[in-house]
């Protein structure tokens, strides 16, 4: 669904199906959409026209997010099969070969720093090269939910036990606030986090 009203009307995109991340990268125009799982014929998809008309991207499958460390670069997190990079804001896609099971990473701004979260566990993996490469970084709560959020300084995860924030991605404190479950989202604003 779209709405050009703050939110009064809403209308469909003409896509079906259990949307896991939708992205718009305002460097180009272009709209991504990820639908999973492969059962469901989960594809990523792309728009040039704001939703009216989608084209599937070759060879890929049951992909979870979009994050973008520039206008230009950026990767899609998996659910069971390799990561994608772009190089040129979403035109075409590179199988790295990583395979995680990661929600949605965020990058940091600023950087080519990216971070995921493995659900399922409480592993932090982070990459330095706006995700060419990944390391292992730390352990933190009780069964991450897969969703990573940045903010000024600081890196945010939710777990099953709250939501925890890390300057470094090595050292992390509970902020308290509520759990959740795998596959779920939480958002940090200016002043506040939603959950």
């Amino acid at each position: 669904y779209s709405t050009n009203d703050g939110g009064a009307t809403w209308t469909p995109l003409g896509v079906t199906g259990y949307a896991s991340d939708v992205y718009y990268n305002s460097s180009n125009g272009l709209l991504f959409l990820g639908l999973r799982p492969v059962e469901q014929n989960g594809t990523s998809l792309v728009s040039s026209n704001g939703g009216a008309s989608w084209t599937s991207f070759p060879s890929q499958a049951d992909e979870n997010g979009f994050t973008f460390v520039s206008g230009q670069v950026g990767i899609l997190t998996a659910h069971t099969v390799p990561f994608y990079r772009t190089l040129d804001g979403g035109k075409t896609w590179m199988n790295l070969n990583y395979t995680l099971h990661s929600w949605s990473a965020a990058a940091e701004a600023g950087t080519n720093t990216i971070v995921a979260a493995q659900d399922w566990t409480s592993a932090i993996f982070a990459s330095t090269d706006a995700g060419a490469t990944w390391s292992y970084m730390s352990d933190v709560g009780s069964g991450l939910t897969g969703c990573v959020q940045t903010g000024p300084c600081n890196v945010y995860v939710q777990a099953g036990d709250g939501i925890y924030n890390s300057g470094d991605l090595l050292h992390w404190t509970q902020l308290n606030g509520p759990g959740n479950e795998s596959d779920t989202r939480f958002c940090v604003g200016a002043q506040a986090i939603y959950a």
